[in-house]
């Protein structure tokens, strides 16, 4: 059952029974089914006996249903204004009512020296209710105002207009123009944060193109970005790029994109909205990207789990990935393709705990290291967000297997065996 703590505003739960606090249980104002305790001790027995009868207000057998111990605040609600509504009132017991008969109309004191005083029980019923709505919209509001790594498309519908959300909408423009945008989003080009770099394709761009690029479209230190992606992969990667740059806490990807933005029923522009410049400023995280040395150096240390991405044939080595590359997979890696990760109509992440378990079985560790890696640093950018959403100490390959598969001073396994 639900309760109410007047000292906190908290609502709490106990399997069908209630404990009012002390400093509600002084107004003897206890909700049905009540029991009294102060603070952490059962306090009950101080109280003398005519007070003990008159707040031992359960004594037959709840009314709640025992498969679903927790009332809703709806139900119980109801059920009060019920009781508000009738001025005769019920007891469960026939000494609840002659305990209340024998009392006189005169202040009560407890053990100590702080007077009682009556309070109707319709008011204090009244103060419940309302204790439990406000407590109840603060909860829903801290969780509107916190999102996390994901977010899904009823979100986005209820909060695209709040002062601090930039929406970056991003595609690869220069290859294939975006038909449509989500309404009210600014357009962010792919190729302008993966650059080429070291006669490596998908690389980082240089801090400061990064921050050009991040202020050009509208983002400041005090915003929150939510990125709009298809497939989710590219939205994967500015998560990562603005992980990378210190922004993370405050970057969120719209979890399946755009279908799931239309199946909230958010409106779509045929064109992106002109944003306004911003004045971000990067705290880089160098240590997030690691090297080929730096995961050399670590195969077998048994709290480093290296995810790697691309589908089955290029990690078995069937297939290399770029003419040029030897095939295969870094020892000891763990084959989680990111598109098995993700719902087959609107592509949103499949049930946590089948993640977490796909997670869990490549040997990942809340107190250990997850390094995501791919062919050229697109697809790990899915894994790399979903390990940091799963809350794992989490780093990434950037050069990945093109630049790995191309050294011939660094091991490789062929085949489904991780070694």
């Amino acid at each position: 059952m639900t309760w109410i703590s007047s000292n906190t505003g908290r609502i709490e739960r106990r399997q069908c029974s209630i404990f009012v606090s002390s400093s509600l249980a002084r107004t003897k104002a206890l909700v049905p089914g009540a029991r009294f305790r102060r603070g952490r001790e059962n306090a009950y027995s101080s109280f003398p006996s005519r007070f003990r009868n008159s707040i031992r207000l359960r004594r037959g057998k709840s009314d709640m249903n025992p498969l679903n111990p927790v009332q809703e605040l709806p139900a119980t609600a109801a059920a009060m204004g019920a009781l508000l509504s009738n001025p005769q009132r019920e007891y469960a017991h026939p000494e609840q009512k002659a305990s209340r008969m024998r009392r006189k109309r005169q202040p009560m004191h407890s053990s100590g020296d702080t007077p009682m005083r009556r309070v109707p029980m319709r008011r204090a019923v009244v103060h419940a209710i309302w204790l439990a709505v406000l407590a109840g919209s603060v909860q829903a509001g801290a969780a509107q105002a916190n999102p996390g790594i994901l977010v899904s498309g009823d979100w986005l519908v209820q909060h695209r207009d709040d002062a601090d959300i930039v929406v970056l909408h991003v595609g690869m423009g220069r290859m294939a123009p975006l038909e449509e945008y989500v309404r009210g989003a600014r357009f962010l080009e792919y190729h302008d944060i993966a650059v080429e770099r070291n006669d490596l394709i998908t690389e980082l761009a240089p801090v400061e193109d990064l921050v050009e690029v991040f202020r050009g479209a509208g983002v400041s230190n005090d915003s929150h970005v939510v990125v709009v992606g298809d497939p989710g992969l590219h939205a994967a990667r500015v998560f990562m790029t603005l992980d990378y740059l210190g922004h993370g806490d405050r970057t969120s990807v719209l979890d399946g994109g755009l279908a799931a933005w239309k199946a909230a029923g958010g409106e779509v522009a045929a064109e992106p909205a002109a944003p306004s410049r911003g004045d971000f400023e990067a705290d880089v995280r160098e240590d997030m990207i690691v090297t080929a040395e730096w995961i050399h150096e670590r195969l077998d240390d048994p709290n480093v789990t290296l995810i790697d991405a691309r589908p089955e044939n290029e990690y078995t080595g069937e297939r290399p990935g770029r003419d040029f590359l030897r095939g295969g997979h870094i020892p000891g890696a763990y084959n989680l393709y990111w598109q098995d990760l993700t719902s087959e109509n609107i592509p949103t992440l499949i049930d946590l705990a089948e993640v977490e378990a796909r997670f869990e079985e490549a040997g990942a560790t809340k107190d250990g290291v997850v390094v995501s890696y791919c062919l050229i640093g697109m697809r790990a950018s899915y894994t790399y967000m979903i390990s940091k959403y799963l809350g794992y100490d989490t780093k990434f390959y950037d050069a990945s297997w093109n630049d790995w598969g191309r050294r011939e001073d660094l091991p490789l396994v062929t085949g489904r065996a991780r070694r």
